[in-house]
């Protein structure tokens, strides 16, 4: 892909500006916030649209609508894309673009246009998200602030985002997908062994349900004997019932009272437990209380507070940290010295060295070296003995704070006690008033005890006759639901052996599958998918020490990547942290990476083969010698575009075009340079 021409409106700080771009390499220079990192997302928006950037960000403030029309080449094919923004109701949205190539102008909605760029420049990404292109992001153009990120990614986000990058997602996708399909065939065959495992039991049960036809048929005769004359008996009991439930109705009602009355006094009576058990629950834990109380009042107490004493950490450790990073630059200097001395002349001027005075100046560092371990030792000791404080201060106000629950407890307890006590003498109260009145029940039950013994026979005989015609009618009425059952099942029982020899043979089918995907496919993409990655990762560690010892030529410092594509950086033969490296060697390693991935991803990109290359502020962090030492990397890359925004007026020298970029009366303008 090949920029050729950008023009924006209202965009940003930009009121209304064209920009035609030539091959070769491109300046943008301007002072900060003049207006140059605008034209890249400018171009990022007429490619992608908003993606992770806000209408807000784009628009310039004060105006209602804003668009950019972006002109670019892919393979010798022109493009015009166009995408605008329209402030409405309070928020700010992206209008209908269109996209002009072969003489044609398609109209098309944000999503669509997203879509329709990703096939244009050949992109083999999701359609489905709202973010911008993972590949232009991290092989075309990456804004300044993120440009780092990439090198703190965990290794598996870090290996996800580069399958998308190089185009071998699918590897991945192709065994998931495989997997899946492989579960589901699995568990279709499971279905199947299970759907026929009874084959042999169905024919076998054809005969027994005949047979067990014939003897429902008796039984159901016999049955419904049985029902005729249970039904007599029951009308005549029920009439005896009759007689006699008419005087019972008057003392039925005191009997149900009884066992309520009972329950009531039984509940009160664990209630009285209850309080009792849980006073003497409660006086237990309030002498346990004043125990601890008496205890926790002995504390130490600690004349610091937290903010204090965290300020006096922090302080610590960044005196800590000074001292480290002394000691480290006076060996540096004395390993310099000492080089200097054994070679004999110095490399830079030609001059031979001084042995008796680099010899002083190696013993003057190495006395400073001494000095400052001292007082970091110093520093040490003021670490431990500050953490001890933090430790007593946390316990005391743990404590402290244990004290106030505590006196809190201890006088809810007493009123929880006080409450309980009068709770008792009412229920106690309360229990002799029920006990008094079922005695008087009782009395009149034992007066018409006859009566209410005869009534109970006769309704349980009753209840006993009526749960008997029960359940011969629910037998009847099973039984002919069985017979129904079983006639019905005998009918069906032919079309289930014809579907059971189908579905073993579907089962059969399917376990050929299983083995097709598990022992042949799956691995075959595995190995496939490895090659790859394997081919990349060397290729893509050769292009990355390339570039960053070009740049760190003098360092002590070497960079690797490993086989998850994560950097490594050593020195002095250990592996070290990136945030331990200086801003320009921050910079160095993630420009290295950046550069690396972008050539690998012109090798599995058509559209990118004859590639554009955006970088935002290159240098930050570089020293003058750092800078100068692009123009060898920008040089030993093979590109037909590449477009440069920065402030270092360094890098005139080393570009083919030159745009000034400055911020008149908050409106950006550019001017063409050389």
């Amino acid at each position: 892909m090949i920029i050729k021409k950008l023009e924006l409106k209202n965009f940003r700080s930009y009121k209304e500006e064209e920009i035609e771009f030539p091959l070769g390499k491109i300046l943008f220079e301007g002072d900060v916030g003049s207006g140059k990192s605008s034209i890249l997302y400018a171009i990022e928006f007429a490619l992608f649209g908003l993606g992770e950037m806000s209408g807000d960000m784009l628009m310039r403030v004060g105006e209602d609508e804003t668009s950019v029309k972006l002109i670019f080449d892919v393979n010798g094919k022109e493009y015009s894309v166009f995408r605008s923004l329209v402030r409405k109701d309070k928020k700010i949205m992206q209008k209908e673009g269109w996209i002009l190539y072969d003489g044609n102008k398609h109209i098309l909605s944000s999503t669509e246009m997203r879509k329709k760029i990703l096939d244009i420049l050949n992109f083999k990404e999701s359609v489905k998200t709202k973010s911008s292109s993972f590949i232009y992001r991290y092989a075309v153009f990456t804004p300044q602030e993120e440009m780092k990120e990439i090198l703190k990614m965990r290794s598996e986000d870090r290996l996800q985002t580069l399958r998308k990058a190089f185009g071998i997602e699918d590897y991945k996708i192709a065994k998931e997908n495989a997997k899946l399909v492989l579960d589901e065939i699995k568990s279709k065959i499971k279905f199947l062994e299970g759907e026929i495992a009874d084959l042999e039991k169905i024919l076998i049960e054809k005969e027994e349900k005949r047979k067990k036809i014939e003897n429902i048929k008796l039984e159901i005769e016999k049955l419904e004997n049985q029902r005729k004359l249970v039904s007599e008996r029951l009308e005549e009991i029920k009439s005896e019932i009759e007689s006699l439930d008419k005087i019972y109705k008057e003392i039925s009602k005191i009997e149900v009272q009884i066992p309520l009355l009972e329950k009531e006094i039984k509940e009160k009576r664990s209630l009285i437990i209850e309080k009792e058990n849980e006073n003497k629950r409660l006086s237990e834990e309030i002498i346990s209380i004043e125990k601890e109380l008496e205890e926790g009042r002995n504390i130490e107490v600690i004349n610091i507070s937290e903010d204090e004493l965290r300020e006096k950490i922090f302080e610590n450790m960044r005196n800590k940290e000074e001292a480290i990073k002394k000691i480290s630059e006076i060996r540096l200097i004395i390993k310099n010295f000492e080089n200097l001395l054994e070679k004999g002349i110095c490399p830079t001027c030609g001059r031979v060295v001084d042995p008796e005075e680099f010899k002083e100046k190696i013993i003057s560092e190495k006395k400073r070296e001494e000095e400052i371990s001292k007082e970091y030792e110093k520093i040490k000791e003021d670490e431990r003995i500050l953490n001890e404080l933090r430790e007593k201060l946390i316990q005391y106000e743990r404590i402290s704070k244990r004290l106030e629950d505590l006196e809190r407890r201890m006088k809810e307890n007493k009123e929880k006690i006080y409450l309980n006590e009068i709770k008792i003498s009412e229920t106690e109260k309360a229990i002799k008033e029920l006990e008094k009145d079922i005695q008087e029940k009782r009395t009149i039950l034992e007066k018409n005890k006859e009566l209410q013994i005869k009534l109970e026979e006769k309704n349980k005989e009753k209840a006993s006759i009526e749960k008997h015609l029960e359940d011969i009618i629910s037998q009847i009425s099973s039984l002919k639901g069985n017979l129904k059952t079983l006639e019905e099942i005998i009918n069906e029982i032919e079309r289930q052996i014809n579907e059971k020899i189908r579905k073993k043979e579907e089962k059969e089918k399917l376990e050929e599958y299983v083995i097709w995907i598990q022992e042949f496919f799956i691995p075959a993409v595995d190995a496939i998918e490895k090659n790859v990655l394997l081919t990349i990762n060397y290729e893509f560690n050769e292009l990355f020490q390339k570039f960053f010892y070009m740049l760190m030529e003098e360092s002590d410092i070497r960079v690797r990547i490993d086989e998850s594509f994560s950097p490594i950086v050593e020195q002095f033969g250990y592996e070290i942290g990136i945030d331990s490296l200086s801003g320009g060697e921050k910079t160095s390693l993630a420009l290295a990476y950046r550069l690396a991935l972008n050539l690998m991803v012109r090798k599995v990109c058509i559209s990118m083969k004859n590639n554009i290359l955006i970088l935002d502020e290159p240098t930050d962090g570089f020293s003058k010698d750092q800078i100068f030492k692009m123009r060898e990397v920008l040089n030993n890359i093979d590109l037909s575009q590449i477009i440069i925004v920065s402030h270092e007026k360094e890098l005139e020298s080393f570009v083919d075009k030159i745009f000034y970029v400055e911020k008149i009366g908050n409106v950006s303008h550019i001017r063409e340079g050389p």
